[in-house]
């Protein structure tokens, strides 16, 4: 917990309560991640980045059992593709993964309709501000931003998962 008090409070010292300070601290970050000037630059990543995750993700791909139940509209249905999604990201282990299992699992929600669109950002913002934010710092939050929009966007547009998720996690920045 000291962390979390000395990175909130170099922001603004003159602040009196811990909870004002923080509630600065994760608009001023949400802010400034949502609008992407703190995007990675491709240029900045090493070419041959992410080619073992973009192999090892499609051979988990191959694997029809992965996708999601797209029939299954229950309440829950969006909270299962984010659990889903996230264990597999987990039990993975590939350097640059998260990326896509942001977009597959807003991705999937998003095709849910609307209440799937709305539980993929609900959780989304939750996940990302502040924690997110604190534990990986304000660009990595901006880049799983993007990472999130892109599963949207593809799941509105009308484009499937493999048209929409990158597997290689380089296509991510910009």
């Amino acid at each position: 917990m000291p962390n979390l008090i000395r990175y909130i409070i170099q922001e603004d010292p003159t602040k009196k309560t811990l909870s004002d300070l923080f509630a600065d601290r994760v608009i001023d970050d949400y802010k400034k991640s949502h609008s992407g000037i703190y995007r990675t630059k491709k240029e900045d990543i090493a070419k041959e980045w992410g080619k073992k995750t973009e192999a090892n993700l499609n051979k988990y791909l191959k694997n029809k059992s992965n996708y999601s139940k797209k029939n299954e509209s229950k309440f829950l249905a969006p909270f299962n593709d984010f659990l889903r999604n996230y264990e597999q990201m987990k039990k993975d282990k590939n350097i640059g993964n998260d990326k896509f299992f942001h977009c597959k699992a807003n991705y999937e929600a998003a095709k849910r309709g609307k209440w799937g669109e709305f539980v993929g950002k609900t959780i989304s913002a939750v996940r990302e501000f502040p924690y997110g934010t604190l534990r990986h710092g304000i660009q990595d939050t901006s880049d799983d931003w993007e990472a999130n929009r892109r599963g949207w966007r593809g799941a509105k547009t009308g484009k499937n998962l493999l048209e929409s998720c990158s597997r290689n996690p380089r296509d991510y920045y910009k």
